[in-house]
């Protein structure tokens, strides 16, 4: 009996101190999201974290303890401790493995580690190309060490469930049975009806707090187990009839000729769109972000037309590619493109463009593989796709393939080839992880913030270059370049990653085919990247109908607002009020600018239905 409740003391001991240890590490990591919160806080978070904690370590330890009582019938039992050995190896590696990704994910996304940060770990090219080779050697050196280092102290430190003796006492057995009790009460977390869930954890209205206070291993799990639902609805707040209801409030149909204004002086204009690898408002000084970062695109600014409140859905490239081309918002916990039977029915700029006349393009300097994004723009039926592997090798001067220089260069020479009227997506990467650019800018700090600003500044500059070629060109005057960014990032400013300024990004329509009356004009209108498809349809006067989620900026009548989805949780922007409903847990915490309780309950149940009848386009796809 001794040994049995030594090896559960024990080995308590050593998770607890091995999770503790984390958490001081995640305390390092997370203190530019920690401006203004206190020591106790801080300490706070060590209570909050104990019931998750223990309930993984039961989670772990069961299994010796099953094969403790196993080892009660038979004699030689030499071999069930070997297997403990090795199962104590694999699981101290992958607790290891993922708590220090956790430090990484949360280091790069403010977020900890998720089924998304999995997907993307499994393509192992693009996470070679999102660190620096130094930081990959340090690393893989400094995860084995300290592997190595915790299996032998949990050899030494914590003794297996087994006598050398085999007698089958009272005390022995009755240690045994209230054990395995232990555990499994310990697995749900106490006797209560609802077993644990993360909202143990949840103890203040500072989010890096209760991330600290979360165990990475139980939020993994829960995120994967949140992830695998592929066929109901797990946000189900009211009936789709009264859902319906509701969204129809903001999202009535739309029709071309419809508009409030006309902004082409062409009727079939080729079509440019520039999506800028996470650009944020934060580097655009027209917007509010820093000043001489874009100097390009602030120049673009005075021929174009600005929209100064437009949000991404998303916050990783493959959503925004749904989001921009099939006006179709991205989803908690989902990516709808890594699902090709879906992907296949989804309406795109390319396909009804295509049925226009429309010559279609997409332009990459990257691998195209990832998250399935070849095989989304495929299906949508583009007929040139150029990617890394049509670069010659000496253009390949990226860790993500080739620079945007060499892109804008390639995209620039083969559009006097096409055939108008054309419509041509380049997709920039090199203001992505690690942020190495092929120039010298004036950002050469060593800080996160400034290498962002480095390469921000390399990809206007070649954003420049290209507008300066294309705009000599004699089709230019037919032609209208839609430049948005597929994301929002934290950096530079190091904003936590649920606000929505972190999500506000460009988007500028410039060209010859732009009225003149609105060249140097802006909008200030709330909106969403997935609002281009049916904006710029409607414009040309094509039928929008299919993208129901898309809200055309221009449209008669039309209801401002922008939704932002997070992997927990969405945000509701108005010119109300601000609500982020929490849809793991039933906590809202929402701002209301007009301090008025009706806009606020109007604009959660707005939040609710929205969420719910998108889920059900992504179920019904």
């Amino acid at each position: 009996m001794k040994i049995n409740f030594r090896f559960i003391s024990r080995s308590l001991f050593f998770w607890l101190v091995l999770f503790t240890g984390f958490r001081i590490l995640f305390l390092i990591v997370a203190a530019p999201w920690s401006q203004g919160i206190s020591l106790t806080q801080y300490l706070s978070t060590f209570y909050y974290s104990f019931r998750l904690d223990l309930s993984v370590i039961c989670y772990i330890m069961i299994i010796p303890v099953i094969f403790s009582l196993i080892g009660m019938f038979v004699k030689q039992f030499i071999w069930l401790k070997q297997l403990l050995n090795i199962y104590h190896i694999i699981i101290i590696s992958i607790v290891v493995i993922i708590c220090s990704g956790n430090l990484v994910v949360y280091n790069h996304w403010g977020v900890m580690i998720n089924n998304r940060a999995i997907a993307f770990l499994t393509d192992i090219n693009e996470v070679f190309a999102s660190a620096s080779f130094i930081l990959i050697i340090f690393g893989s050196i400094g995860l084995l060490v300290s592997t190595f280092i915790l299996i032998k102290l949990h050899k030494n430190f914590v003794k297996l469930p087994f006598q050398s003796q085999r007698k089958l006492t009272i005390s022995y057995v009755a240690s045994i049975i209230i054990i395995i009790i232990l555990c499994f009460l310990g697995m749900r977390g106490g006797v209560q009806q609802i077993p644990i869930n993360e909202s143990a954890a949840y103890f203040s209205e500072h989010r890096v707090l209760n991330n600290i206070a979360t165990n990475p291993i139980w939020h993994l799990g829960s995120s994967l187990k949140r992830s695998s639902i592929h066929d109901t609805n797990p946000y189900l707040f009211m009936s789709n009839e009264k859902a319906a209801f509701e969204l129809n409030k903001i999202l009535p149909n739309q029709m071309p000729g419809n508009n409030l204004e006309n902004i082409l002086s062409v009727k079939n204009p080729n079509i440019i769109l520039i999506l800028l690898e996470s650009w944020t408002a934060d580097v655009i000084e027209p917007l509010g972000g820093d000043k001489l970062v874009t100097p390009e695109f602030t120049k673009l600014t005075n021929s174009g037309l600005l929209f100064t409140q437009m949000y991404s859905s998303g916050f990783r490239t493959d959503q925004a590619l749904t989001s921009i081309l099939s006006g179709f918002p991205s989803q908690p916990n989902k990516s709808i493109i890594r699902f090709t039977s879906k992907i296949q029915k989804l309406p795109s700029l390319s396909k009804t463009l295509v049925k226009n006349g429309y010559q279609t393009s997409f332009y990459y300097g990257g691998e195209l593989g990832f998250a399935n994004m070849k095989a989304y723009l495929l299906s949508q039926g583009i007929e040139t796709i150029v990617s890394k592997d049509n670069f010659k090798s000496e253009d390949m001067n990226s860790k993500w393939g080739a620079h945007d220089g060499i892109v804008f260069d390639k995209l620039d020479r083969d559009l006097d080839k096409m055939h108008p009227p054309f419509f041509n997506t380049i997709l920039t990467l090199s203001t992505h992880e690690p942020f190495e650019v092929p120039m010298s800018t004036p950002f050469n700090g060593s800080e996160e913030s400034d290498k962002f600003r480095k390469s921000a500044y390399y990809t206007d500059h070649c954003l420049g270059e290209f507008m300066n070629s294309i705009t000599t060109k004699s089709w230019y005057e037919n032609t209208i370049v839609l430049i948005v960014a597929d994301h929002g990032h934290i950096l530079p400013r190091m904003r936590d990653f649920y606000d929505p300024e972190a999500r506000k990004i460009p988007f500028l329509i410039t060209g010859g085919a732009l009225k003149d009356e609105y060249k140097g004009q802006r909008i200030d209108l709330l909106a969403n990247q997935h609002d281009i498809p049916g904006t710029l349809l409607n414009q040309l006067d094509i039928s929008s109908t299919e993208f129901k989620w898309s809200n055309d900026i221009f449209q008669v009548g039309r209801k401002n607002f922008a939704y932002l989805s997070q992997d927990n949780a969405i945000t509701f922007i108005t010119d109300q009020g601000i609500v982020t409903k929490n849809i793991q847990f039933p906590k809202v915490k929402s701002e209301d600018k007009s301090d008025n309780n009706e806009s606020n309950n109007e604009l959660n149940t707005t939040a609710k239905a929205y969420i719910q009848l998108l889920f059900e386009d992504f179920l019904s796809y």
